[in-house]
């Protein structure tokens, strides 16, 4: 009879394969929780910024390692006037800003003369380069405005306005106003053509600074007491919706442009506006 092999050494050779891929197993298990656990911990820690004078490829600092205590180092130079103030640096290519612009750019295609109310530090007054007088008007300023641009530090609803203007700006002012229906009737009065933006249906407490969201179109509509000629919402890439509405005050709610005259003022203009 022909013998066999004893299965035995086989039976222990298996048993110890399984034995040590187990071993490897847990082994690779508490290096991806480590991993994990680390990848974590760098996602809710704030960025590091670089050190002072790195260069683009230096080596980020490790953020579970203290900085060295910098050295001092002189007060920082005034910042030229020339520059864009923190506020409109962070907003002057924004989408909404180039839909007022075409909307003045048909409803103000003859205009002489605009102001820009509650305009903070904004510089978009000066793409309107075809209208002669340009003028903001906010309660003050911390900067030298652009050439070209008369500045009023004022309070509105106590302002003497000094002519009626030709074009009338407030841009993403109403909803920090407390009597926005009386601030809307003074709005009125100060210009032959209006444009008006503000949030549209931004959820209630998003900015503390906005006391009247949401505002939709019927809130806009009972703070000015009348219908737009045209509005239009505007909702940048990836971000939030303005509702912008213009008021032909001269001719009233009926008023209309025909599209073919729109369409060649807006043409006209078509290298845009400058980036302020």
């Amino acid at each position: 009879m022909r013998k066999t092999k004893s299965s035995a050494p086989a039976a222990a050779d298996a048993a110890a394969d399984d034995a040590a891929a187990r071993k490897a197993a847990r082994r690779a298990a508490r290096r991806a929780a480590a991993l994990a656990a680390a990848a974590l911990v760098r996602r809710e820690l704030p960025p590091t910024p670089p050190a002072a004078g790195a260069g683009a490829g230096a080596p980020a600092r490790r953020a579970d390692v203290p900085a060295p205590s910098p050295a001092p180092s002189p007060a920082p130079a005034p910042a030229p006037s020339g520059g864009r103030a923190p506020y409109w640096a962070g907003r002057f290519d924004s989408l909404y800003y180039r839909a007022v612009y075409q909307i003045v750019a048909v409803a103000g295609d003859g205009a002489r003369s605009v102001i820009d109310i509650g305009s903070a530090e904004t510089d978009y007054v000066t793409w309107f380069d075809w209208i002669d007088e340009k003028v903001q008007l906010n309660r003050g300023f911390t900067r030298e405005g652009p050439e070209g641009v008369r500045r009023i530090s004022a309070d509105f609803l106590a302002w003497a306005p000094d002519k009626v203007y030709d074009i009338g700006l407030c841009l993403q002012v109403l909803e920090h106003v407390e009597d926005a229906k009386g601030f809307c009737d003074r709005l009125k009065a100060v210009a032959r053509q209006l444009v008006v933006s503000v949030p549209w249906m931004w959820p209630a407490g998003r900015v503390a600074s906005h006391i009247h969201d949401p505002v939709d179109e019927a809130k806009l509509h009972g703070w000015m007491g009348l219908r737009p000629n045209f509005q239009m919402q505007v909702t940048e890439p990836f971000g939030p919706t303005r509702l912008i509405a213009w008021y032909d005050l001269e001719h009233g709610p009926a008023h209309r442009i025909p599209r073919e005259l729109s369409r060649a003022r807006i043409a006209a203009r078509a290298r845009g506006p400058g980036q302020g």
